[in-house]
């Protein structure tokens, strides 16, 4: 997502059925960004008719996750450039 030239906000998916990545300017925070890209990937993920979707979200955006109707399966410790970080699987049934 693009304003003004900066790009405010991205996501993607990997596979058919994980959100992999999400992310929102620090300027551009808590303004609905984040939203309106997780419901494209999730809209993207009903036309595909996936009935459950995994993410794996840092400590900070669980919340956002939970709010969305995403369920913690486990906590998770993953190593990125020798340091460990705590993150949670997490799975969200789709109703169509």
């Amino acid at each position: 997502m693009e304003k003004d030239g900066v790009i405010v906000g991205f996501g993607n998916v990997k596979g058919i059925d994980y959100f992999d990545c999400l992310y929102t300017h620090k300027d551009y925070q808590r303004i609905g960004v984040a939203t309106l890209i997780a419901d494209d990937i999730e809209d993207y993920f009903n036309r595909l008719g996936v009935h459950t979707i995994t993410t794996d979200a840092s400590i900070t955006a669980n919340p956002f996750f939970e709010k969305r109707g995403y369920i913690i399966l486990e906590e998770q410790s993953v190593e990125c450039r020798g340091q460990l970080f705590n993150n949670f699987k997490m799975k969200k049934e789709i109703k169509y």
